[in-house]
């Protein structure tokens, strides 16, 4: 992406062909302004760096395999981060962020997710379907509406007498 496309604010860049197309590296430095990135489909690209796109707040990957690693860690402004089908094993998130929710669905590689860099007055929504993450430690989010993960997932839940929406699928 070029200087004329600074002032991208929104990115989808989805994929119909998986055999005939094949997007191995992706540049996303020069959208300082993006603020939500949409990616589905992609299964060449092996990882991704968006830390100088300080002004995402919402991130979606689904389909992509291949994807190992997402670097977020200047995002600050993320609210939303929703990885799906794709090959992530580790997610580093940055100790001061805005997420309130954090969608990883068939994420194949993820076993741990450590929710102490989470804030506990902003989390709404944790979805770990078809995840095979071990424990899920949700007991200190006072917000929480939605819990997802997979039937072998041991979770850990608030506490407060709070009425949730408990999503425990195989």
């Amino acid at each position: 992406f070029g200087e004329n496309n600074k002032t991208i604010r929104r990115l989808s860049i989805i994929i119909f062909d998986i055999k005939t197309t094949f997007i191995k590296t992706l540049d996303l430095s020069k959208l300082q302004k993006l603020k939500e990135l949409v990616l589905w489909g992609n299964n060449y690209l092996s990882s991704l760096d968006l830390s100088e796109n300080t002004n995402l707040e919402g991130l979606l990957i689904w389909e992509a395999d291949r994807l190992k690693k997402v670097d977020i860690t200047n995002n600050k402004k993320l609210s939303t981060i929703n990885f799906e089908k794709t090959g992530i094993s580790n997610v580093v998130i940055p100790k001061f962020n805005c997420l309130e929710t954090v969608i990883m669905r068939e994420c194949k590689n993820i076993t741990k997710f450590n929710t102490d860099v989470l804030n506990t007055y902003l989390i709404k929504y944790l979805d770990f379907y078809k995840t095979p993450l071990k424990e899920l430690d949700a007991s200190k989010f006072c917000r929480l509406e939605k819990i997802g993960t997979a039937r072998n997932t041991e979770v850990i839940y608030p506490t407060d007498g709070h009425e949730y929406d408990i999503l425990c699928l195989k």
